[in-house]
C-alpha cells in the first residue's frame, strides 16, 4: 500500500495573514470604493452636452451655463457606502433630475434621447470599481 503525506510550511502564518486580510477587507472595500466615486465623478463632469438646438424664430439661443457639469459630487456616506449626486439649482430649484433623469432614470419628455441618462453612466463605470478593488487587493498582497 502506498501513501502519501502533504504538508504546508508555515500553516498558521497563513492562517495569521487570511485573519489580517478579513479585518482589512472592509477597509480596503472603502477606499476602492470612494475612488471610483471620486473618479465617477470626473468622469460625470466631462461627460458633453448634447448640440443646443437652434432657437425658434424670436426666441434667444440658449446659453450654457456649465451648472450642470460642475455640481457633481461623491461622498461618503458611511463605511463602504457613497453618494454619487449633482446638486444643480436655479433660483433655488433642483433640475438634474429632469435632464439626466431621477433616481429610475426617467427624464422630462423635452430631455429624452437628447440627454444622456445618470444611471446609465454611472453603472458603465462599475467595471472601473472591479478594478480598482484589483488594484487595492495586489498592493495588499503585495
Amino acid at each position: 500500500m502506498s501513501s502519501y503525506t502533504w504538508m504546508i510550511d508555515e500553516i498558521e502564518q497563513l492562517a495569521e495573514d487570511q485573519r489580517d486580510l478579513a479585518d482589512d477587507l472592509p477597509d480596503i472595500a472603502d477606499e476602492a470604493l470612494y475612488e471610483w466615486a471620486q473618479d465617477t465623478r470626473s468622469f460625470l463632469k466631462s461627460r458633453g452636452y448634447p448640440a443646443a438646438s437652434t432657437p425658434k424664430a424670436g426666441r434667444k439661443a440658449y446659453a450654457r451655463t456649465g451648472l450642470l457639469a460642475n455640481k457633481w459630487t461623491a461622498r461618503r456616506e458611511g463605511r463602504g457606502i457613497v453618494s454619487i449626486l449633482n446638486q444643480a439649482a436655479v433660483r433655488g430649484r433642483s433640475y438634474p433630475s429632469y435632464v439626466i433623469g431621477d433616481d429610475s432614470g426617467h427624464q422630462a419628455y423635452m430631455h429624452v434621447g437628447r440627454w444622456w441618462i445618470a444611471n446609465v453612466e454611472i453603472d458603465s463605470q462599475l467595471p472601473e470599481l472591479d478594478a480598482k478593488m484589483d488594484e487595492k487587493l495586489g498592493k495588499r498582497f503585495s
